[in-house]
């Protein structure tokens, strides 16, 4: 036992890339740390970390001892979280992190809810406005719209995220309605570059894609709320997934600029580390989100049933719900 524990603290100490910072997520003192990973390297008569005032380096033997040590660990916490979850339920803790955006409209009701499903099951959810690597910042689930490299991440679709080109109605008043993509040009637009860079903006219409000349922003943001607000004073055109403006499609507030060309939908994907036995905890919120949105999400759910003919302008004319990839909002 004494090992394995010295091996646990072994592969922490790597993963966090400080003792300091294994001692927090084990919840023991930093000695206790330095001691047992001192102990290992004795008993294997090898230095495994070479210590410095600034970083932690793996020698070439840590680095292949700890390429087969993480497995162990990870078959472990498996083999310990399978058989708990068959007699105790879910237990422990499960650390996800989302995209703000989504996570504010969607997840964070969908994760409540599988939490009171498992009720001894401890949920930490974070937000952010980056892509997270889940090995190397200590997630068990990363749901985010970009890859994420790594031979030791696996990668499952969640849910695409379609989007429309919007504005408010005073816009159409003020400025005109544009007929096609090539006149967003002369329009006002405000634009997230960090997530659809404004050189790929493609329409899919009834004659195939349309790649459109480059616009120019009058707001440009990474923040969702500051584009769906530039849409709504009126002032502007937006490209904005449609989860994040369900209520203002239902209500008017905002509409879409086109019915026969639409902005490609992009997926929303789920990270996670790979091992030979996924954590039952893992396993069950990836099977709970996949019924929750499986087939038509329930956002669009909604907006469909107040204002059935959009699915004709969300999916295409011929109601296909193809995607033409991307990153969402």
């Amino acid at each position: 036992m004494d090992e394995l524990a010295g091996i646990r603290m072994f592969v922490r100490v790597v993963e966090g890339g400080s003792f300091v910072a294994a001692a927090r997520g084990l919840g023991v003192s930093k000695s206790v740390i330095t001691k047992r990973v001192k102990e290992l390297e004795d008993r294997l008569k090898a230095q495994l970390l070479v210590r410095s005032t600034r970083r932690l380096t793996l020698t070439d033997a840590g680095a292949s001892y700890f390429e087969r040590c993480v497995r162990i660990v990870a078959e472990l916490d498996d083999a310990q979280s399978a058989v708990r979850s068959l007699t105790v339920g879910l237990t422990g803790t499960l650390r996800v992190s989302c995209i703000a955006s989504f996570l504010a409209h969607e997840l964070c009701r969908d994760v409540c809810r599988f939490q009171q499903q498992h009720p001894d099951l401890i949920v930490e959810l974070h937000h952010n406005d980056r892509i997270y690597d889940p090995i190397q910042e200590g997630y068990d689930i990363c749901i985010q719209p970009s890859d994420v490299g790594g031979e030791g991440i696996v990668r499952q679709p969640i849910v695409p995220l379609r989007r429309l080109l919007v504005a408010a109605p005073d816009y159409f008043e003020r400025h005109g309605r544009p007929n096609h993509p090539d006149e967003l040009v002369s329009h006002r637009c405000a634009h997230n570059n960090y997530i659809l860079p404004i050189a790929d903006i493609t329409f899919a219409g009834p004659g195939g894609p349309v790649r459109i000349p480059p616009i120019r922003p009058i707001v440009l943001s990474n923040s969702i709320w500051m584009i769906r607000e530039a849409a709504l004073s009126g002032d502007c055109v937006a490209i904005l997934p449609v989860y994040s403006i369900v209520e203002e499609l239902r209500n008017g507030a905002l509409l879409p600029v086109f019915d026969d060309f639409r902005v490609g939908a992009a997926m929303l994907n789920a990270f996670y580390r790979r091992s030979p036995r996924l954590p039952a905890k893992v396993r069950m919120l990836l099977k709970y989100l996949s019924e929750q949105y499986g087939g038509e999400p329930p956002w669009e759910q909604r907006l469909f049933r107040d204002r059935p003919h959009l699915r004709r302008v969300v999916y295409g004319p011929s109601c296909a719900k193809e995607d033409l990839g991307g990153r969402p909002q």
